[in-house]
């Protein structure tokens, strides 16, 4: 029985091959790119949802463990993320599948030379990996896809502009966030949490935009009670995490910024 099975997989997939109307008969596995939108922004990646569908049209089922994801730009290669785990395509199946990728922007920026002097740049995303077929059968399939996405040009700049005592037992902190590149952008409410000697403050803090299209985040509700009224001389470690929305000109929905950092 077991050879009889063998058999008739063997049928199926020497007429994938032999057969002139592959793609008429629907017995070719496909890969088609659905869409690709950016999922988040942080201080040294853009962050990017992929969703793909991949046709398996073989009497078995198929797992997949690697798909790799290239960028191009002016076409060359300039980022490459390897996505490993197990993904299992069942068989006679179109499914959809999510991705997770991400671009380095600290990396953009020293490989175009243009990067920081323009909006948004066409880049082509590329999905791509090898089918594992029963090697006695027909072996290794591979698989490709490209989309064209304009992508932002974002390089975020995060620093501490200045920290004041203010009596009776408030420290007021004013950071400063800047797009290194020509993309204007706006923010929403911005909820952080700040680390100062390890005491920790919560809250929302409120945002004002200067001429230069940066923000200047203040936190002026940061009570010294809990650490003494002496501890703002003896600060040395400051850890500031912020959760945010920023909205890019052209780009019609709200993307999450979220960031840690130490000053």
């Amino acid at each position: 029985m077991k050879y009889v099975f063998i058999f008739l997989i063997a049928i199926v997939f020497s007429a994938c091959i032999k057969n002139p109307s592959v793609e008429e008969t629907n017995l070719s596995p496909t890969l088609k790119i659905n869409s690709i939108q950016i999922s988040g922004i942080g201080l040294d990646s853009i962050d990017l949802d992929i969703s793909i569908n991949i046709k398996n049209p073989y009497p078995i089922d198929i797992n997949l463990k690697d798909i790799m994801v290239n960028v191009y730009y002016q076409d060359r290669i300039i980022n490459s993320n390897n996505i490993t785990g197990d993904i299992k395509l069942k068989s006679f199946v179109s499914s959809d599948i999510k991705l997770d990728s991400a671009l380095s922007t600290i990396d953009l920026a020293k490989i175009i030379k243009d990067y920081t002097s323009v909006e948004y740049l066409p880049f082509k995303i590329e999905v791509a990996f090898t089918l594992p077929l029963p090697k006695n059968i027909l072996g290794n399939y591979q698989l490709k896809d490209s989309i064209v996405l304009n992508i932002p040009t974002i390089n975020p700049q995060f620093t501490l502009k200045s920290m004041e005592f203010q009596p009776p037992l408030n420290i007021k902190s004013v950071f400063n966030i800047k797009n290194n590149t020509e993309k204007n952008f706006t923010i929403d409410d911005i909820y952080y949490n700040i680390n100062l000697n390890d005491k920790s403050f919560n809250g929302i803090a409120a945002s004002v935009k200067n001429d230069d299209g940066s923000f200047d985040i203040i936190l002026d509700d940061l009570n010294l009670f809990s650490i003494g009224v002496n501890a703002l001389k003896d600060i040395t470690n400051i850890e500031l995490e912020i959760k945010t929305n920023i909205q890019l000109d052209g780009i019609p929905y709200k993307i999450p910024l979220d960031f840690k950092k130490k000053f």
